[in-house]
């Protein structure tokens, strides 16, 4: 190798590394600074009681309608659609139980379903609904 060639070698690799930061500017030019994003998350943060109270507030996304069912198969359907519910990321849902009026025996479905929302591990909070939405015939909850 000559000092020609080596000459043009060296003039070649250093075009490349002139190229290689100029697209490396070109790319740190079009970064977002990371105190904005910081700012940017930090706003987005939300106190865990406000949240709270935006959930509570919130009107049921989705509901499930138990009336007429035995017990057995209310529980079973309830368990599907709360699934189903938590996997379209869904925050509160509905579930209509009824009050009991009509069944021959004493009315044991709402206590039941109750009972199967306070273990079941996906729900959180719960309680009855608003009297325009079902009342003490109607429950809402909170999925995790």
């Amino acid at each position: 190798m000559n000092f020609e060639d080596i000459l043009k070698e060296w003039e070649n690799q250093k075009k490349q590394d002139k190229e290689k930061k100029t697209i490396s500017n070109y790319i740190n030019e079009y970064l977002p600074d990371e105190s904005t994003i910081l700012e940017k998350e930090e706003e987005k943060k939300v106190n865990p009681a406000e949240e709270r109270n935006a959930r509570l507030k919130m009107k049921p996304q989705k509901e499930l309608d138990l009336h007429g069912l035995c017990v057995k198969e209310a529980i079973r359907r309830t368990g599907i659609f709360i699934k189903e519910c938590r996997q379209l990321g869904i925050k509160k849902i509905l579930i209509i139980h009824g009050k009991g009026k009509h069944s021959r025996n004493p009315p044991i479905l709402r206590k039941k379903i109750e009972e199967y929302i306070q273990k079941h591990p996906l729900t959180g909070e719960y309680g009855y609904a608003h009297k325009n939405m079902g009342g003490s015939g109607a429950m809402w909850v909170i999925l995790r």
